[in-house]
């Protein structure tokens, strides 16, 4: 088996030719979510549209901050070591 056919889920050409030969579709190799059934149940409900954030509750919590930025300790220098024909 091919493997972006693996990854993405639809035959490549010529694992549909190869299935095509055998008298077979290529839909019936498809994961089901590429059907379009299954497109139309996952969008069957309409998205229900949220107030604007003046219209929200005040929950009197803090808001989270982010982290204090530190610099990281740094770790003792080491020289080069110098090969012998070197200055």
């Amino acid at each position: 088996m091919d493997k972006s056919w693996q990854l993405i889920g639809i035959p490549c050409p010529h694992a549909c030719c190869a299935i095509y030969h055998v008298n077979e579709e290529p839909d019936d190799y498809l994961y089901t979510y590429y059907h379009k059934e299954t497109y139309l149940k996952a969008y069957k409900y309409a998205m229900q549209t949220i107030n604007g954030l003046h219209v929200w509750t005040k929950s009197g919590i803090q808001p989270v901050l982010p982290p204090i930025e530190r610099n990281m300790p740094e770790g003792t220098k080491k020289n080069k070591r110098m090969a012998k024909d070197e200055p």
